[in-house]
């Protein structure tokens, strides 16, 4: 139970990781959108409403620096990524070693259990030879004129 949940945990923490390289993919691809809005805003800017001037005043954020914001924030997405990238490796490394240990373990724990099988059948086996080649005389000593009763009680005497 306690190597299953072993496991099991091993197996979680790869799937977290995973996710969680999924999510900063779809980071990235937002931030790659937001970049290329900022840098057209940036190239071609568009006469400015009362709300975008409203907007710039309540931020402090001038088109450049919104480009700014959005290549940092690639950056640290990148990094973001690169670890996420690392703890995967790791999850998927420790899940594939978890999983050769439990098949190892299995593969022992099968053959022990055959082997005291086997052992325990050849010794039920060797009990029954030596009990057969004790009846054995007694079989071969019978003669048809004999009564049966005297028969079995010769032939499966415990002496």
């Amino acid at each position: 139970v306690l190597l299953t949940g072993a496991a099991k945990s091993v197996l979680q923490h790869r799937e977290n990781s995973l996710v969680q390289l999924f999510e900063l993919k779809d980071q990235k691809q937002n931030l790659a959108r937001d970049l290329a809005q900022a840098e057209e805003a940036l190239r071609n800017p568009k006469p400015k409403t009362a709300l975008d001037l409203f907007k710039e005043t309540l931020t402090f954020e001038a088109p450049k620096d919104t480009v700014r914001n959005v290549q940092q924030r690639q950056l640290e997405n990148e990094k973001a990524m690169d670890a996420a990238n690392r703890k995967l490796e790791e999850a998927t490394k420790r899940s594939t070693e978890e999983m050769a240990r439990f098949h190892k373990l299995r593969v022992l724990e099968t053959k022990t259990l055959l082997v005291n099988y086997a052992k325990s059948q050849a010794g039920f086996h060797k009990r029954m030879a030596r009990i057969w080649d004790e009846v054995l005389p007694a079989l071969e000593g019978v003669d048809a004129c004999d009564d049966i009763d005297t028969v079995a009680a010769a032939a499966f005497s415990s002496d």
